[in-house]
């Protein structure tokens, strides 16, 4: 008898399933159904999958799981987030090359692109988990690496994602009620992670700000930086005023200034070559805005 009753092998993934692992879909599933069932009813999908009501909220694909003893997936390089749920049990996460152990009440977020493995190795794991579009919408939630914390709302979470598939199984659906539920596993979603995401949306506004400083000859704006990181230009804004006490475009000009006038107190560089790097379309802008700012001309500073 064969040790697994599915086994999946591609370029960015392994998945090993024992006896009696299933998995419940709430949409389309995300494994050949047909492979998989051929012996034994292990993944179950919706009696209608032309509708999906998770799509329109960032959702591509979503399970309930039940996992037993030598289930083992490997995964790296997919390009769509990964937010796991467990409900019960435990398993065994890699990622990093560190080893963690899940359990009841643990999430697991992977980032596109990151890759981990994850094993039951004794005993059952219950779980439920999304795969979220790799898209600006859910960027300050997941950022690019991979983190564990515990659920702030797993029990209300739990109760949606059941009224979800009572409905989403019986005989007669109500689309209403089922988007409605997509929506609210959405909020859930970015509410759970809402913790992680102040201090990933703070990483990845202060990796824009480095290349932002790192060349100042672009014409940088907030709608650039809010669409790097994924967060409105009000936000932005925010994080600067927090951060340097200045608005991002007065915090900028600072930066302009303080380089031309190290530019130029170097002797090297001419008004016009200062211009050029400092964003300034010509020497009498960038002498105009310098005055304005240190209250003398660059040359009388010199």
């Amino acid at each position: 008898m064969a040790k697994y009753v599915y086994e999946k092998k591609t370029d960015t993934e392994l998945q090993f399933w024992p006896n009696l692992s299933r998995e419940v879909y709430f949409s389309k599933p995300f494994v050949d159904v047909a492979q998989i069932n051929r012996n034994k009813n292990l993944v179950s999908c919706p009696p209608d999958c032309s509708i999906d009501y998770l799509c329109r909220h960032g959702i591509l694909y979503a399970a309930v799981a039940l996992h037993k003893k030598g289930y083992y997936q490997l995964r790296g390089g997919a390009d769509f987030h990964v937010v796991l749920y467990t409900l019960g049990g435990s398993a065994i996460l890699t990622c990093d090359g560190k080893k963690r152990k899940l359990s009841k009440g643990d999430v697991f977020v992977a980032p596109a692109g990151v890759s981990y493995s994850l094993s039951c190795a004794n005993g059952d794991w219950n779980l439920f988990w999304f795969h979220l579009e790799n898209s600006p919408r859910w960027k300050p939630f997941t950022g690019e690496k991979a983190f564990c914390k515990k659920s702030a709302v797993l029990k209300k979470f739990s109760a949606v994602v059941e009224f979800f598939l009572d409905d989403l199984y019986s005989p007669d659906t109500a689309a209403g009620l089922l988007d409605l539920y997509g929506g609210i596993m959405a909020e859930y979603l970015r509410k759970d992670l809402s913790g992680a995401a102040d201090s990933i949306i703070f990483s990845e506004f202060e990796k824009c700000m480095v290349k932002v400083k790192s060349d100042l000859s672009v014409k940088w704006n907030l709608s650039m930086l809010a669409a790097e990181i994924g967060i409105t230009e009000y936000e932005v804004n925010s994080i600067c005023m927090r951060k340097y006490s200045k608005s991002f475009s007065k915090y900028l000009h600072q930066c302009r200034m303080i380089l031309g006038r190290e530019l130029w107190l170097t002797g090297e560089y001419s008004l016009s070559r200062i211009s050029q790097k400092t964003g300034y379309s010509d020497a009498y802008s960038f002498s105009k805005a310098f005055k304005a700012y240190f209250g003398c001309s660059p040359r009388k500073l010199a």
